[in-house]
């Protein structure tokens, strides 16, 4: 009897639990139709994701790779194009009109904050790598994020046009095999359009009055390749910049019988190295966020030269012409100015050396 009492009472148990589930299920789908029909979506049908946006990312140097991975990133589709047949950009050394490099050529900026996030540099590189090593750390780069297969080698843009408005906007991307006719020309639809070309695509090259009297070769540093071609001759370098034209001014003292070096303003000439650390980390403290960054700079060229007995007399700088930012310069310079990279040199290495020997 009370076995028979047990199973009864189990069956209208589960019976109960099923009338509950079927309850709740009819609720669900009821709500679910309700939905649909106020969002127009009939009911069952899925919501479809949305399609991925096409990027023409132009351009496979440094910022371009880094702009198709964190595109890739976001989840959407890259289409690459770069102009030579192996990407790295300017860092590629490469004979010809092509190339931009020279031999002796170094970043300026020490590894640490070249390196891309999740993929360092190998800690037996130095501090200041080659151009070599940054080729090579770029094109690693991109073959362990997948971005090789993303670009169009030995590929030029012809053209880039915008058609529609909002949600409509769109691009047409026209290409062609490098060296190919208009009749090559193909064309692509796509969402947006990275300009990645690097802002050292085309070099600036002035003019001054006499100069088509002048005799000698006349070049930009983007065609300079080494200073075999200049052994024993005079060579006149026009401004030193933040990179170029300090580090070619010392290459060609070491073959050329002369080089003058001449600058429009002042400028500091601060090595790679101070105290042992490169110059950078030397302003990644928060304290120097208070500091005028030109203010730091003049003071620390001071000590530099003072440390090496170059502040004054025939083994400073100043002796041979090369003269710092005057004090009124520095005081008026803000913080947040740019104008302070304009007379900054920090690809200089030894060139203060080579000045204080005459070399340059």
């Amino acid at each position: 009897m009370e076995l028979a009492l047990a199973i009864v009472l189990g069956l209208v148990a589960v019976l109960v639990l099923l009338l509950a589930f079927s309850v709740v299920r009819e609720l669900y789908w009821d709500s679910r139709r309700r939905r649909a029909a106020s969002c127009g979506q009939a009911p069952g049908d899925e919501e479809q994701p949305a399609p991925r946006k096409v990027v023409a990312v132009i351009g496979g140097g440094m910022s371009g790779l880094v702009c198709s991975k964190r595109m890739l990133d976001e989840g959407m589709t890259v289409v690459g194009f770069e102009r030579a047949d192996k990407l790295g950009g300017l860092w590629v050394f490469r004979e010809g009109p092509e190339g931009k490099t020279y031999s002796s050529l170094r970043a300026n900026v020490h590894k640490e904050r070249l390196e891309m996030e999740g993929f360092p540099m190998p800690r037996s590189w130095p501090r200041y790598p080659s151009h070599w090593q940054l080729a090579e750390y770029l094109n690693a780069f991109a073959e362990h994020f997948g971005l090789v297969k993303a670009y169009k080698m030995q590929t030029e843009v012809v053209s880039c046009v915008c058609y529609g408005h909002g949600d409509e906007q769109h691009w047409i991307v026209k290409y062609r095999p490098v060296g190919e006719g208009a009749d090559a020309e193909k064309t692509m639809r796509v969402d947006a359009v990275a300009m990645c070309v690097g802002q050292t695509c085309t070099p600036f090259v002035p003019t001054y009055p006499g100069q088509d009297a002048f005799q000698g070769r006349i070049l930009h540093t983007s065609q300079y390749r080494g200073q075999a071609e200049f052994q024993g001759k005079r060579v006149l370098v026009v401004g030193a910049g933040a990179a170029s034209g300090t580090d070619v001014a010392q290459d060609l003292s070491f073959g050329a019988k002369q080089v003058f070096l001449s600058v429009r303003r002042g400028v500091i000439l601060l090595p790679r190295f101070l105290g042992g650390k490169p110059n950078g980390e030397w302003f990644e403290r928060n304290i120097w966020d208070y500091v005028p960054l030109a203010w730091v700079l003049r003071l620390l060229a001071i000590m530099v030269n003072m440390m090496t007995y170059e502040t004054f007399g025939t083994g400073s700088a100043e002796f041979h012409g090369i003269r710092g930012p005057s004090v009124m310069d520095t005081i008026r310079t803000r913080l947040d100015e740019l104008k302070i990279s304009d007379w900054t040199a920090t690809d200089c290495n030894n060139l203060t050396q080579r000045v204080a020997m005459g070399a340059v």
